[in-house]
């Protein structure tokens, strides 16, 4: 048994490394489409004119292997000298697409032409940890030997790790010393951080078989929110609550209670907190601090609790958390995002604590935890339970350990809403439990 395992250890990594290769020689190719058909009929000439006294294919082997050496040999002197700067914006968001301006000037004294252009990242292929750990979401349909081979696994993490699809430009012509400005598209297809390293400069050879290509480094991240969803005009539950102290840099929205101190101005507060009367004494900005608030505080709990990342139910979560928090009024109310990677997190938004921005640039990195259970949750829930007006739950699952969160919410007297991701058919009678289903969330989320 341990020797099968030892064995199958080594195939699976050289599987890896083969695959690794492959992807590797794959990004680096420079043939062209006719060039990819030449050395296709290189092979095939090779193939039959092996025997050179009764056939006479070896000639056009002869003639194709010389076009591709003059052709490759030619593409080694180009080395233009252009120098690129990059505008990005902040953020750009899955599924949207996004453009953005690229400068480049030519330091040589001749104009170019023919040139185009594409983006670099460093999206590339899967740890073998990474490699070993997933499960590709078709793996269970396959044959026995295509999941012992894993190439699926590794082409469906590979493509999960490409953040965003790069197309390649046309230039138009740059003359000697001018700039150029040339809009650029880029796709977003997954949330995360971006990693730019450069731009490459191609131009096709002689014969129309290569290309020159030449990288210019210019490192550079874009920050890819989740994707959001449409989402009807929800009511959500819960009044306001008592919170003692207030909330340090909180709005005045709300009912202030007792009177407790005054306190020069700082940063970030108020101006209606303003106490004028001390104001005119003092020739200074006063703030007067009351001792408690009452306003809406919700909640809103991410499911992380599931093994494969990546995964279809995982990122629909993920969407539907970001499409409340973009949602939900946090100039009149305050949100939280209770969730658990290595640890126990509570993030909030709203009254002047932080932008809905701080909430979506969480989502865009949160990752699923697999090696903690549910309960991991449940001291922070019971820790924010007694501020809280009102919980929006989002869970991977419907069972015995869910189920004793909702309880727990319930058991303090927080109305909840309960949605569940799901990649089976929902049931007809769910109660309070509201299924999206992972292949149109459009459709679950219209019925809230």
């Amino acid at each position: 048994m341990i020797h099968s395992a030892k064995t199958m250890q080594k195939l699976n990594r050289f599987f890896y490394k083969v695959y690794t290769a492959g992807s590797g020689r794959l990004r680096r190719h420079r043939l062209t489409g006719a060039g990819r058909l030449a050395v296709g009929a290189m092979i095939a000439s090779a193939t039959f004119g092996v025997d050179t006294a009764q056939c006479a294919v070896y000639q056009l082997f002869a003639l194709l292997t010389s076009v591709m050496l003059i052709a490759r040999i030619s593409t080694r002197s180009f080395q233009p000298r252009v120098s690129v700067t990059r505008t990005l914006p902040p953020f750009a968001t899955a599924g949207e697409k996004l453009t953005y301006r690229v400068t480049l000037r030519n330091r040589s004294p001749k104009k170019l032409s023919g040139l185009h252009i594409q983006e670099k990242s460093s999206d590339g292929c899967p740890t073998f940890g990474e490699f070993m750990r997933a499960r590709a979401p078709v793996e269970a349909g396959l044959t026995r030997w295509d999941r012992m081979v894993k190439y699926h696994r590794f082409e469906w993490l590979t493509e999960q790790r490409r953040k965003a699809k790069l197309a390649e430009h046309p230039l138009p012509e740059i003359g000697a010393g001018s700039y150029l400005n040339v809009y650029l598209d880029l796709e977003p297809r997954h949330r995360g951080y971006l990693e730019l390293t450069g731009l490459s400069i191609r131009r096709t050879g002689p014969f129309g078989l290569y290309q020159a290509v030449r990288h210019l480094p210019l490192p550079d991240h874009l920050l890819i929110l989740p994707r959001r969803l449409p989402l009807p005009p929800v009511r959500l539950p819960g009044t306001r609550k008592h919170n003692a102290g207030g909330v340090a840099l909180a709005s005045s929205v709300g009912n202030a209670d007792e009177f407790r101190s005054l306190r020069e101005y700082r940063p970030g507060d108020p101006m209606r907190r303003l106490h004028w009367k001390s104001v005119a004494k003092t020739g200074k900005l006063i703030i007067r601090e009351n001792e408690d608030e009452y306003f809406v505080r919700h909640a809103l709990i991410l499911d992380t609790f599931t093994d494969p990342p990546g995964g279809r139910k995982f990122e629909t979560a993920v969407s539907v958390a970001a499409s409340f928090a973009c949602t939900i009024r946090t100039q009149e109310s305050m949100l939280d995002l209770l969730f658990v990677e290595e640890k126990a997190h509570c993030i909030s938004a709203g009254r002047g604590v932080d932008h809905t921005g701080k909430l979506l640039e969480t989502l865009a990195c949160v990752d699923p935890c697999s090696d903690q259970p549910l309960s991991s949750l449940f001291p922070l829930i019971r820790e924010q339970a007694a501020l809280l007006s009102g919980c929006i739950c989002i869970l991977l699952a419907w069972d015995e350990a869910r189920r004793e969160l909702v309880r727990i919410l319930a058991e303090h007297g927080i109305p909840v809403k309960i949605l569940v991701i799901t990649d089976e058919e929902p049931p007809e009678n769910a109660g309070p439990v509201h299924f999206i289903h992972t292949g149109n969330p459009q459709e679950g989320l219209a019925c809230l």
